[in-house]
């Protein structure tokens, strides 16, 4: 096993971990054992257990980047971000477990300094994604992070609704994007920008 592989393997273990228990539940010595790796192993590629917790939300913003279709020139920019959304919420294990991991690092980043830190570079390198299609739609530049803001903070409270089983993920995609339509109204001068219907997908032929 190379010192990649074992550090993969362990942030997969560490992903399942909280997505089983919580973060309150993670014990770094059950991460070893889903890893197949010594504990010595795990903190020599991460120091302690809130190394592990920055990178395990790095490991889930990465995941998250894979998962969105690349697009397609020909769908309009609003769609594509409210594609790029609505992707946020889907039955697929891996979409469900690192929707749970990315909400309760964000819990737990309320009391530890160092999570809080990494949790807000993940949420800028995610906010990121959507200033150039945000820009293509005509958000003026000085509304660009505002807009993005609320668009990305929108998720974060349909996604606890969701997990909760409180919303299905029908519901959930389907208020995703009534309110993308709504935020992008606002931020570009009441144009219509996103339709009602569901998003004609970002990778579609």
């Amino acid at each position: 096993m190379t010192e990649l592989d074992a550090r993969e393997r362990i942030l997969d273990a560490s992903r399942a971990e909280i997505a089983a228990s919580g973060v309150r539940g993670l014990r770094i010595q059950r991460v070893a054992k889903r890893a197949g790796v010594s504990l010595g192993l795990i903190y020599y590629h991460f120091e302690d257990r809130a190394g592990l917790l920055r990178e395990t939300l790095a490991a889930v913003d990465r995941a998250v980047q894979e998962r969105i279709p690349e697009p397609d020139p020909r769908v309009p920019p609003g769609e594509l971000v409210a594609a790029m959304l609505e992707a946020e919420f889907g039955d697929e294990p891996g979409t469900r477990a690192d929707s749970v991991v990315w909400n309760e690092i964000r819990a737990i980043a309320v009391f530890e300094d160092e999570v809080r830190t990494a949790l807000s570079d993940a949420t800028q390198d995610w906010q990121s994604r959507l200033t150039a299609p945000l820009s293509a739609i005509g958000v003026p530049d000085s509304e660009i992070d505002g807009t993005a803001t609320l668009l990305t903070g929108l998720v974060e409270g349909l996604s606890s609704r969701w997990l909760s089983g409180q919303l299905d993920t029908a519901s959930a995609q389907r208020l995703m994007r009534t309110g993308t339509a709504a935020i992008l109204a606002g931020a570009t001068g009441g144009r219509a920008l996103v339709s009602p219907g569901t998003a004609p997908a970002a990778g579609a032929s």
